[in-house]
């Protein structure tokens, strides 16, 4: 048996995250890692390049961090604009030397015109048919072929 890679889908509504990993497990030889918010994705990223997946699946809007009394207040960037925070995922990890040539699926449901996007990333519509989904990570993973 071949061994399972690695994707982390940062996704922060739990119907889509649980979705998404279902599809992915149980037709790819994947485990799926999901990160839920804009903050844990930051404080994962030392993790994450010391141990790089194979690719990242990054909704576009995510919210910065689970309401709570304790949460950290997000930074002026974020303020400026909650809207983009997968955008800010991915040049995050554009950053770092060995997550930069990791492939990123942008899963969401901003329409293409609105984006600019790095050259490592896939531009992907959310929708009910996981097919694309996994066509797109098909394509880009050899091992999942």
């Amino acid at each position: 048996m071949s061994k399972r890679i690695s994707i982390i889908v940062v996704e922060d509504d739990w119907q889509q995250a649980a979705w998404i990993s279902e599809k992915l497990e149980g037709i790819l030889n994947v485990d799926v890692q999901r990160i839920r918010t804009e903050a844990a994705f930051r404080a994962r990223l030392g993790d994450l390049s010391a141990n790089p997946p194979a690719a990242f699946v990054v909704d576009s809007m995510l919210q910065w961090e689970i309401p709570s009394e304790h949460m950290e207040e997000p930074d002026e960037e974020v303020r400026q604009d909650p809207y983009r925070a997968g955008l800010r995922c991915i040049a995050r990890i554009n950053e770092f030397e060995s997550l930069k040539d990791i492939p990123v699926i942008l899963y969401t449901v901003l329409e293409r015109e609105e984006l600019q996007l790095p050259t490592n990333v896939i531009y992907l519509q959310k929708e009910a048919d996981p097919a694309r989904l996994l066509s797109a990570l098909r394509s880009i993973l050899p091992s999942l072929r």
